[in-house]
């Protein structure tokens, strides 16, 4: 039998020579591309991108993804440099909600900035650029 690591339920640090459990929250699988790239995740992730526009001031640039209630966000937003790639950002969703296949890269790149409370939508303080990101993941979209 290979062990693995088990991660404390508290702070999540491994604990030493432990087996790793089937049951424990710290070690579910990554996402797979058949989950990452489903419909329901792309329209969630789209779903995701216009209640940012629409939290930053921008609910008319959302497109042809259906429309969404708008909650407040749990994190506070860069609103002006949302602001400043609204119309980038909607384009992305309707990759998102394009029917048919979608490569995953550009998935995984959407997943990861709206997922990243450190990262340059949520973050005055962070160095990375809104707009190269932005046109990375339409560029891996639109493969």
């Amino acid at each position: 039998m290979i062990r693995g690591r088990r991660y404390r339920r508290d702070d999540g640090h491994p604990r030493h020579g432990e087996s790793t459990s089937a049951t424990s929250w710290a070690n579910s699988p990554p996402p797979t591309a058949p989950r990452l790239t489903s419909v329901k995740v792309r329209r969630d992730l789209a779903a995701s991108v216009q209640r940012i526009l629409a939290a930053a001031g921008h609910p008319a640039q959302a497109t042809s993804a259906p429309a969404v209630a708008v909650h407040p966000p749990r994190l506070p937003l860069h609103r002006a440099r949302i602001s400043q790639s609204a119309v980038p950002l909607a384009r992305l969703t309707g990759y998102l909600t394009a029917p048919g296949p979608v490569p995953v890269q550009g998935v995984a790149i959407i997943s990861q900035l709206l997922a990243d409370g450190t990262g340059p939508l949520y973050r005055h303080g962070c160095a990375d650029n809104l707009s190269d990101i932005i046109e990375n993941a339409t560029r891996a979209l639109a493969r």
